[in-house]
């Protein structure tokens, strides 16, 4: 009995010998494999790092007094001949570029010329005609050109308008009256806007420059973060005796209006009641357009009934005849009322200088 059951543990043991060295022979034994975590490694996870966030662009609200657009830097006279050279350079570029064909690169060429100051008054008699007639085709025609930054294509949707608050020009941002982006189309009449059919949106708002010296008004386009471009340059006639007030203005709110009742000044030898549009003695002339300003200096914002407006006169264009307002032709005036924007947001500004 006691043979059997020692010879029953021999072989008990040997199983148990075998088996270990198969388990071994499969998966190696590991020392590391039982080592027990930390005490507190399922409760300390360890320092959360935070993840950066995607940059959002910020949107400020708009504000009580919507800002006025900052007008063009006088263009500055260099002060080296070195200066001179490069804008020889820019303006020799520019024309070339032009008679190429090539209108985005002679445009930006030419203006940046224009801006940068130094030009020969032989020189800025050439290459204003030349900007004019490359904005015309550039910005006031309905082609998109490749490369241009101060316009961008639109599919309306149906229901959609051109104006009005939810319009497509307050929606985009556009800073231009809706009549200016009719007047780019060709569509007579914002009516005329048909959904899914593109037309061509401008990006401004445009600025404005009165030399009193020249006589002139020049128009710039300057979207912000855009250097700006020379739009135009038109004849005006201002007030007698260095009447007209100098300095920095904008568009009144609402101060665009079309056939605004005159009222006679104290030379006029006309009873001061208001004269409506179409009377005889209606001196703003065939349009009626006038465009109200509002002082933005300390010198100029008690000055009140100051404006650009259409005249009876024509003649007096190009002369210092009237009370102190900005006298325009019939068909400048009404580029200008639907180039310049009073609207949501941002004023044009126009600014007075010697």
């Amino acid at each position: 009995m006691k043979r059997n059951t020692s010879r029953m543990l021999i072989i008990l043991c040997a199983i148990l010998v075998s088996a270990a060295v198969v388990v071994l022979m499969v998966k190696p034994w590991r020392p590391e494999a039982l080592a027990l975590p930390p005490v507190n490694s399922l409760e300390d996870p360890g320092p959360v790092v935070a993840m950066p966030e995607s940059p959002l662009p910020v949107i400020t609200a708009p504000t009580a007094t919507p800002p006025a657009v900052e007008p063009a830097a006088e263009p500055v006279q260099p002060h080296s001949a070195q200066a001179n050279v490069e804008t020889n350079e820019l303006v020799a570029r520019g024309l070339a570029a032009s008679a190429g064909g090539r209108h985005i690169q002679a445009r930006t060429l030419l203006s940046e010329a224009f801006f940068a100051g130094g030009l020969s008054p032989e020189q800025e008699a050439k290459i204003v005609p030349e900007m004019e007639r490359l904005f015309n085709e550039t910005i006031l025609s309905p082609r998109i050109f490749d490369g241009d930054e101060y316009v961008e294509q639109c599919i309306p949707m149906p229901g959609q308008t051109l104006a009005g608050s939810r319009g497509i020009v307050e929606s985009k941002c556009l800073y231009v009256p809706a009549n200016f982006i009719v007047m780019v189309n060709r569509m007579g009449s914002g009516q005329n806007m048909q959904a899914g059919k593109s037309i061509k949106l401008v990006k401004g708002p445009f600025v404005a420059r009165v030399y009193k010296s020249r006589l002139a008004m020049d128009l710039y386009l300057q979207p912000e973060g855009r250097p700006p471009l020379f739009a135009r340059r038109l004849p005006v006639g201002l007030g007698k005796d260095g009447a007209t007030p100098s300095g920095r203005w904008r568009l009144i709110a609402g101060g665009k209006t079309e056939r605004k009742p005159w009222t006679p000044t104290a030379g006029s030898n006309l009873p001061p009641a208001p004269i409506p549009w179409g009377h005889p003695d209606y001196a703003l002339g065939f349009k009626g357009m006038w465009i109200g300003l509002a002082g933005l200096d300390a010198d100029n914002q008690h000055i009140t009934d100051f404006g650009i407006h259409s005249t009876s006169d024509q003649d007096s264009i190009g002369g210092e005849t009237s009370l102190g307002c900005v006298r325009m032709k019939d068909a400048d005036i009404e580029l200008v009322f639907n180039m310049l924007y009073d609207g949501r947001g941002v004023f044009s500004v126009v600014e007075v200088v010697d």
